[in-house]
């Protein structure tokens, strides 16, 4: 949006809130500042609102150059927590929804599917395989396992199918509330009205969230399974918290996202997530969306078993793991380098990493809350502009760090996050192209996972993973010994072990692998990207081959 020319007040002079709401939309031309990001929607149908880039509760302040113009729609996706504030804005998004799928009735399917992907995306053309997954899920009504790379359109795959369906809404389970609060924010910016209930809410706002929720105001509901569940140590068992009013919404589709964490966190971290057969057994078995990154065969296998789904109606997707645009490398640190000769500690090599130039945003990945601190700590030492992010943080230093990585805050903006495995699942940050391990990861699984936060624009990036063989995997056997002997059930216990133990293997395997991807490859079973892998590699040998019989020729 172009400046008025005969503005000139002060950015940053302070002025009272109504004075502040008034000169930013004058400034911004009494215009939503999103008219031009998303010119199908009209902007006019809602008043217009002024709106803190850095929040009021965190100390933002009334300034120019801290304020932004947004209609009430665009608003309120930037306070997915504050939702009854917006309620009118959701029953107008609400009824424009409802007009828009009315227009489709009739239509022949295939359209309908190509005028919600417009709708939600701006774009016509479907990518990999959405378009067959999506035909399966309403043509078919079977349940879906979609295991699709990180940044390929996951969220469409169950977006389109609950729009389409005009009976009850769709229920998405998804692990981190940062998580949650994204996809609700994405969607509300689309103009389809989206909810979450978690902890963090009062007890009014949920109760306002509950009431629109029966009223089907809301297509899509986002939880945790612990809204729903309730794992109780002293007798090793998992109930269903039937007082809860959402148990009495009915739900035509539940939706997994994240969905291997039901091995990686239900075993042990979180025993909700190895439950969810609760869920789809009291919601009348409802239709699953099943949506991952990362899942190996034998994660896949557990996560059809564990939640007891009927083969017949069960179809599976696996588009590929390997991602060209990642480059894997692993520096071994504590120890002496024979060919520089010298000692590499792992903290300098950290630093050299850091410093080798590669542009982009960068994320640090530890194993624990106090290794991010160290490591963060020690960047601030050295003068680097860091931000950190893990669970033993209070909810607005986390809020206010993650809002400065992401950009949010321009005044602030860093580069570098140093993190536990928390940090950006399932997040569009589209500028990472450097991802760090600064310990090892638990399993090579959660290492896909946390890489794959890299390249999600498509430039090119670097997955780098430190080494330490005298911590060697040290760390992550003391935390999952303590989860093994947190578990009652003998059995229960020795499956963990079984897996923990195979992840060990599979994890030092990769360290010691010549070729990093191969072995990826291989650990998931993706045979199909490992010929494109070896076809593209013998094409370019080939290629390098003629080239010299060529150049040989030329100058014999």
């Amino acid at each position: 949006m172009n400046q008025p020319l005969l503005f000139n007040s002060d950015e940053t002079r302070e002025y009272s809130a109504g004075q502040w709401a008034k000169l930013v939309k004058k400034r911004d031309c009494l215009h939503c500042i999103n008219e031009t990001k998303f010119p199908k929607k009209d902007h006019t149908l809602f008043v217009l609102n002024a709106h803190h880039i850095f929040p009021k509760k965190l100390g933002g302040k009334y300034t120019l150059d801290n304020g932004i113009a947004y209609c009430r729609a665009c608003h309120a996706a930037e306070h997915p927590e504050y939702q009854q504030h917006f309620m009118g804005v959701f029953k107008k998004q609400f009824v424009f929804i409802r007009d828009l799928l009315g227009k489709l009735i009739g239509m022949d399917p295939e359209l309908q599917y190509y005028r919600l992907l417009e709708f939600l995306t701006g774009s016509l053309s479907f990518r990999l395989i959405q378009k067959k997954i999506i035909k399966t899920i309403v043509e078919k009504k079977k349940h879906v396992l979609a295991v699709m790379p990180t940044g390929s359109g996951k969220s469409i795959l169950y977006q389109i199918p609950g729009l389409l369906n005009n009976f009850n809404p769709s229920l998405v389970i998804s692990p981190l509330k940062a998580l949650q609060l994204d996809q609700v924010g994405k969607l509300i910016k689309n103009w389809v009205p989206a909810t979450y209930i978690n902890s963090d809410l009062g007890e009014d706002e949920v109760n306002e969230r509950m009431e629109n929720i029966k009223q089907g105001t809301f297509p899509f509901v986002f939880i945790h399974p612990k809204q729903l569940l309730v794992y109780r140590d002293n007798i090793q068992q998992v109930d269903f918290k039937f007082h809860k009013p959402l148990t009495k919404v009915p739900f035509d589709y539940l939706v997994v996202d994240e969905v291997h964490t039901i091995k990686s966190q239900g075993l042990s971290f979180t025993k909700e997530y190895s439950h969810l057969d609760k869920i789809y057994e009291h919601f009348n078995r409802p239709q699953m969306i099943l949506l991952t990154a990362t899942a190996s065969k034998k994660t896949r296998q557990f996560i059809i078993e564990n939640l007891r789904l009927n083969t017949d109606k069960f179809e599976e997707f696996v588009t590929g793991f390997y991602r060209s645009e990642i480059s894997l490398k692993v520096f071994r640190t504590n120890c002496f380098d024979q060919k520089y000769k010298k000692f590499i500690p792992k903290d300098e090599k950290l630093i050299e990493l850091l410093q080798s130039g590669i542009p982009g945003k960068k994320i640090i990945f530890c194993t624990t809350t106090k290794q991010v601190d160290n490591v963060y700590q020690n960047l601030i030492d050295k003068g680097y502009h860091a931000s950190r992010y893990h669970s033993r943080l209070d909810n607005n230093e986390k809020e206010r760090n993650f809002k400065v990585f992401t950009g949010k805050i321009p005044t602030e903006e860093t580069d570098i996050m140093v993190a536990t495995s928390a940090f950006g699942m399932g997040i569009d940050i589209k500028n990472v192209r450097q991802v760090i391990h600064y310990s090892l990861p638990f399993s090579l699984t959660d290492y896909y996972q946390q890489f794959g936060r890299a390249a999600r624009n498509g430039e090119s990036a670097v997955a780098q993973l430190l080494y330490d063989e005298r911590e060697s995997t040290n760390t992550i056997d003391f935390i999952n010994a303590k989860e093994i002997d947190k578990e009652k059930d003998e059995k229960t216990k020795k499956l963990i072990k079984e897996i923990y133990d195979d992840e060990r293997v599979s994890l030092l395997g990769y360290i010691d692998s010549k070729n990093k991807w191969q072995y990826i490859l291989d650990y998931f079973g993706d045979k199909r990207a490992l010929r494109i892998m070896h076809f593209k590699v013998g094409f370019t040998i080939l290629f390098v081959f003629i080239s010299l019989i060529l150049l040989i020729k030329l100058f014999a």
